[in-house]
């Protein structure tokens, strides 16, 4: 598709995905119909604008490399699970997030905070956010969470009880809270510091750390 006329073609066929991909000309998204499930705009360069709401019946989002985006709706899809916004370098901070979002994937991007995280929300990873300085209360359902090279954020908050796998390598983390015994896959490359003196979780089966892998059993 390289006209907006070809994209409200498409559109007007109630697809239930919109894929695009590297579209310089696309600088913003026109209404898309309610049969859409998944939608897929990736590196498109100049997106600045995405519209005010999407349909309700949206599950995934990938907005990969907007690097010119700003700003999310502020309101999301009720039915989105998964939002993906990796390399979206101008994108600050998040809208208020649905209830039922399962995983966020936010590598790369311009956030300066993550707060307001749901219950239900599973996945979280925001490796190398070079701005982030702060992730608010994490929900209980969290079982993983990647901070790595986040050489802002110097410290997290409390670690849920089913927390199974953290990945912190080369953070500019201060200190650790307390690791809960769920753990299973830990990555202390470049802060192993912070864990000398502590016990390992109960749970734990690799962690990496020390120039390497260490595995129990």
């Amino acid at each position: 598709m390289e006209t907006y006329q070809a994209l409200a073609h498409h559109l007007a066929m109630q697809p239930d995905t919109l894929s695009l991909y590297q579209q310089g000309w696309l600088t913003r998204l026109p209404p898309i119909p309610s049969s859409v499930k998944t939608l897929a705009v990736r590196s498109c360069g100049n997106l600045f604008d995405i519209g005010v709401s999407l349909p309700d019946g949206i599950e995934t989002i990938n907005l990969y490399g907007a690097v010119a985006l700003t700003r999310l709706p502020k309101r999301l899809p009720k039915g989105l699970k998964r939002l993906m916004l990796n390399y979206c370098t101008s994108l600050k901070r998040l809208p208020e997030l649905p209830t039922g979002i399962e995983r966020l994937d936010l590598d790369d991007a311009g956030l300066v905070e993550v707060d307001g995280l749901p219950e239900g929300l599973k996945e979280l990873s925001l490796n190398r956010c070079a701005s982030l300085t702060r992730i608010g209360k994490l929900p209980s359902t969290l079982t993983s969470l990647c901070v790595r090279e986040c050489k802002q954020l110097e410290q997290l908050p409390e670690l849920p009880a089913g927390l199974e796998t953290l990945f912190i390598t080369n953070s500019g983390l201060k200190s650790l809270p307390d690791l809960p015994d769920s753990v299973k896959l830990l990555d202390i490359g470049g802060v192993e510091h912070l864990l000398a003196g502590r016990k390992a979780p109960a749970s734990l089966q690799s962690m990496i750390g020390f120039g390497g892998w260490l595995h129990r059993g």
